[in-house]
């Protein structure tokens, strides 16, 4: 270049001539990684450059973003590195309790079930699952339980009292969980006694008794139960009938024990023979002693 001094002025050397240079700036250009989700993603920026290929990514995947730099811009590097990471999947089992039907006790997303996700019957069972594409699996099985359903237990009737020594036959019918598997108790024998499952033996003694019927438990539900109370009225007494048999056969040899009793004491009247005419008997029963009981 030609330079001349202004007027009024000189140069204090002789002029020279130069040259003037305005360098490139530096463009700037990033890549981050990026986690699926189903949609588009553009992983990299560039200030100063122009984004090629590579750049931007739907699945997950390792890619290389391209860019080129724009006029007045120089790039350190044309190409970058990235990730689109894979999302996790969703993989749950809850337990289940048995009703008869099929059901499926896990749910995946993300993953696709496998074997023992579903089942019938009660047990432990294993779910399986494998991940889908863009997708990961902490584990690719879970445990599960189909429990036993609950049982059930209905009575036709519970009968709330009983006379002594009479017995109710065929009180009440039972239907359960278990079909005809079940249990008849009472809490207090010398009350009221639970016999066959469905009928109840009033004892010698007034009172009150818990009685219980308990379905068992079976290869598909828990055992249930039901439970009343019962209590005992019309109780009479024992009463020694002083009638001598002899010593050789005994009073249970003969009807006349029975016959002497109800034509003293009515038709509804017991009797026992056992060997004690002092100590009466706590059950009815024909016996074998010598001495005649009566009870009414």
């Amino acid at each position: 270049s030609t330079c001349t001094a202004n007027s009024g002025y000189k140069f204090s050397s002789t002029c020279r001539a130069g040259s003037l240079t305005i360098n490139a700036a530096a463009a700037s250009f990033s890549c981050s990684n990026q986690t699926y989700n189903g949609s588009p993603k553009t992983a990299c920026t560039c200030s100063g450059c122009t984004l090629g290929t590579g750049c931007s990514a739907t699945n997950a995947g390792d890619y290389t973003c391209y860019a080129s730099a724009n006029a007045n811009y120089t790039l350190s590097t044309t190409s970058k590195g990235w990730t689109m990471n894979k999302a996790a999947a969703s993989f749950s089992c809850s337990n289940q309790t048995y009703n008869g039907s099929p059901k499926t006790a896990c749910s995946c997303s993300g993953c696709t079930l496998g074997t023992g996700c579903s089942a019938t019957d009660p047990g432990s069972y294993t779910c399986n699952a494998s991940a889908n594409a863009n997708y990961t699996l902490s584990t690719t099985s879970k445990g599960w339980t189909m429990n036993k359903g609950d049982g059930w237990v209905t009575l036709s009737q519970k009968p709330s009292s009983v006379a002594c020594w009479k017995t109710l036959y065929s009180a009440f019918s039972i239907q359960g969980s278990s079909g005809n598997k079940y249990t008849c108790s009472s809490s207090n024998s010398a009350v009221a006694t639970c016999e066959d499952g469905n009928r109840i033996y009033g004892k010698g003694q007034l009172g009150s008794t818990t009685i219980t019927v308990t379905v068992l438990e079976t290869t598909y539900y828990k055992a249930a139960s039901t439970s009343w109370t019962v209590t005992t009225n019309s109780c009479g007494s024992w009463k020694y009938y002083n009638v001598n048999f002899g010593d050789t056969y005994g009073c249970s040899s003969s009807n006349n024990c029975l016959n002497s009793c109800r034509w003293d004491y009515g038709n509804s009247a017991y009797w026992s023979c056992i060997d004690s005419y002092t100590t009466a008997p706590t059950d009815r029963s024909l016996g074998t002693g010598q001495y005649c009981w009566c009870y009414s």
